[in-house]
């Protein structure tokens, strides 16, 4: 009919697009690829990428494939700050998932190993890891190392380096390198130092009156040395002199005489050298010189000197004149001395008197007094411990009236070891280095005057110039008692709780002057006690302590993941296995509790997390006082698949329609979209 129009409406719904397969949680180490995938029920239903709700464009580093239903993200080269939510949506279909970016594993490629080197010698530490620590350290047992003049610290990249530079006995020890929380350790063994002759003594051939000197040259600085004169230690006198320069070290001789002809040595540690010196007889000459003498009228006057050689012809004279023998005057020869000899002295013998050899001559003035000189300060006692110098002194009335000393009876001249002096009115006499057997009458006579004492000399006391201490250790160090007595060249014993120490590889006993070392290496729990140091009726005494050694992990804990309701097992392992540790989540104690269960087994240590959450994905600590190890605990939503996915059905009219699935999951929850 005209006029009847029909309308007809269509309606065009979107389509509704179904997640047949899900995103799931990737997680991968930086500089890694992450894929992520997503099945929809649709083909060609163009999708949009995010990470971190910043949409994705495809570049070198993001490829986005589109593949029928499927559809793919690739992340090349992942960095840490990467980590986040990815998600997709392609019409009405969403899913999202999360992405882990984690650290690369910090491994050892190259750890530490034991270091042997020589006392005095450079020690170097080296080792590499897989990758540069945020964090690093060196220790020395349990005490941190900071770079100074004696502990030299390098760091190249991936390589770390530990130099320690002229290693003494007490740098042994175990050294650690700490990389964040990994750890590799090594000992430092020290053997004796490896000392060498560079260049050592050699023979010396010099004439009488003439200077000797002797040098040797070691292989390390600043070693002392002991020179030897015919197995006789030598000391520094007027004619003795040694010099220490670095390495090299010097004896001098001076004035030579034939007694001098001898064998030297020089002991540096357990090392020596000998040498000869020989001296050539010369002429004659005289080593002990006339003395100016005092007398008073018709007393005997003995006027003495010494000679080089005991057959060298000698002639006596007076104010330019030849002696002869007569009643009056004696002269006589008794082995190398000369002494012309006045039994009464008149005032017709004042004048100068001289003894020739031909080669040489010495001269000395008599003085014949007749007046009364007096004694203003007599002698006195001297008492001195052996080596020590005694100084004798006295006062006459009269200025330069020459005196005569005796010892034992036995005249005194000058030489190295007896220094006679004449000041005005004082007259003394110093005596060096004095031996036990000097010990005697001391006479002293000028004119009529005369005054005795006596030298006393006492054995040697040792005293203790700086004592033992106590010295605390851990287990596996090394130890060193050091202490200073009052004088070289004792001869010393050591003891431990009681034993006698003998040297070995572990107890090595040391002498260096006055200051007496032991090094206790490697030592034990059981050695601690008391240590002993003895020397004739001296003894000193100090404490050794022993530590256990600090708790180390031996394998340190790993990062994990798991899913919801699952349960969580973290483990390491410590060096010790009565050791107590405990457990931190993000910093708070973790105690024992239906959800946590913490096991010690021997020297393994676990953590049971049961029934873990979301909130669970924390940073785990376990903590043994001097060292602490961690990891990261990632907990993922659980993870449904579809096994059977829903098919499309075709019923008649008002019949049922029955739709089925099948997941990967029993007791989860599902939604009709």
């Amino acid at each position: 009919k005209q006029g009847i129009l029909r309308y007809v409406y269509m309606c065009i719904a979107a389509r509704m697009i179904n997640i047949e397969r899900p995103l799931y949680g990737v997680e991968v180490f930086i500089g890694e690829t992450a894929r992520f995938e997503i099945e929809i029920s649709e083909p060609d239903v163009p999708a949009v990428w995010k990470l971190k709700e910043e949409i994705l464009t495809a570049s070198p580093d993001c490829e986005m494939i589109q593949d029928g239903k499927k559809h793919i993200l690739i992340l090349h080269n992942c960095k840490l700050d990467m980590t986040g939510e990815v998600s997709f949506q392609a019409a009405n279909a969403k899913s999202a998932a999360n992405l882990k970016v984690k650290e690369r594993p910090l491994l050892f490629i190259t750890p530490l190993s034991d270091v042997k080197v020589f006392e005095k010698d450079e020690a170097k530490f080296e080792c590499e890891v897989s990758r540069e620590p945020k964090t690093f350290r060196w220790l020395k047992g349990t005490q941190e190392i900071p770079g100074d003049d004696k502990f030299e610290i390098k760091s190249e990249g991936t390589r770390h380096a530990l130099i320690i530079k002229s290693v003494a006995f007490e740098d042994e020890a175990k050294y650690m390198f700490e990389a964040e929380d990994k750890r590799t350790s090594a000992k430092l063994i020290i053997e004796g130092i490896r000392l060498k002759f560079i260049t050592p003594l050699k023979d010396v051939t010099a004439k009488e009156r003439e200077s000797a000197e002797f040098t040797v040259e070691l292989s390390h600085d600043n070693i002392p040395v002991i020179w030897y004169k015919n197995d006789k230690r030598l000391h520094t006198s007027k004619v003795v002199s040694m010099k220490d320069d670095g390495k090299f070290h010097t004896l001098t001789f001076k004035d030579l005489s034939i007694d001098d002809t001898s064998q030297i040595r020089v002991e540096a540690m357990d090392k020596s050298s000998e040498a000869k010196l020989t001296v050539l007889e010369g002429d004659p000459y005289f080593t002990g010189k006339l003395q100016d003498y005092t007398a008073v009228e018709k007393d005997e006057v003995i006027l003495q000197c010494e000679i080089s050689k005991a057959s060298a012809p000698v002639k006596w004279f007076k104010d330019g004149q030849e002696i002869s023998p007569s009643k009056n005057v004696i002269i006589k020869a008794d082995g190398k001395k000369r002494m012309l000899i006045l039994k009464k002295a008149l005032k017709k013998d004042i004048g100068q008197y001289t003894c020739d050899c031909g080669t040489d001559q010495t001269s000395a003035k008599l003085n014949i007094e007749d007046r009364d000189i007096s004694l203003v300060r007599p002698l006195y006692s001297v008492e001195i411990f052996e080596t020590e110098t005694a100084r004798f002194e006295t006062e006459i009335s009269e200025e330069d009236i020459h005196a005569n000393w005796k010892l034992k009876g036995e005249s005194l001249t000058q030489s190295p070891d007896c220094e006679i002096k004449e000041e005005g009115k004082r007259h003394c006499v110093v005596l060096y280095n004095v031996r036990l057997n000097q010990a005697g009458g001391v006479d002293f006579q000028a004119a009529n005057v005369k005054s005795s004492a006596h030298l006393r000399v006492k054995p040697r006391i040792i005293g203790l110039v700086r004592p033992l201490k106590d010295v605390t250790v851990t287990a596996g160090e090394t130890a060193t008692f050091e202490c200073e007595l009052s004088y070289e060249g004792i001869v010393v014993e050591w003891f431990l709780k009681g034993e006698k120490l003998e040297p070995s590889d572990k107890v090595v006993p040391r002498a260096d002057g006055k200051v007496h070392t032991l090094v206790l290496r490697d030592v034990k729990l059981t050695d601690a006690g008391e240590v002993t140091l003895t020397a004739q009726d001296f003894k000193t005494k100090a404490n050794l302590f022993v530590k256990e050694p600090p708790v180390e992990f031996t394998k340190p804990l790993e990062d994990q993941t798991v899913e919801e309701e699952a349960t969580a097992e973290l483990e390491c392992e410590i060096s010790r296995e009565n050791a107590p540790v405990k457990w931190f989540k993000n910093g708070q104690e973790i105690h024992k509790t239906k959800k946590y269960d913490i096991i010690a087994d021997g020297r393994v240590r676990k953590l049971i997390i049961r029934d873990c959450t979301l909130d669970d994905a924390k940073t785990y600590t376990c903590d043994a006082k001097d060292f602490k190890t961690s990891c990261f605990l990632n907990v993922e939503p659980l993870r449904v698949e579809f096994l059977k996915p829903l098919t499309d059905l075709e019923v008649k009219e008002k019949e049922a329609a029955r739709f089925e699935c099948e997941i990967s999951r029993p007791s989860v929850k599902v939604c009709d979209i």
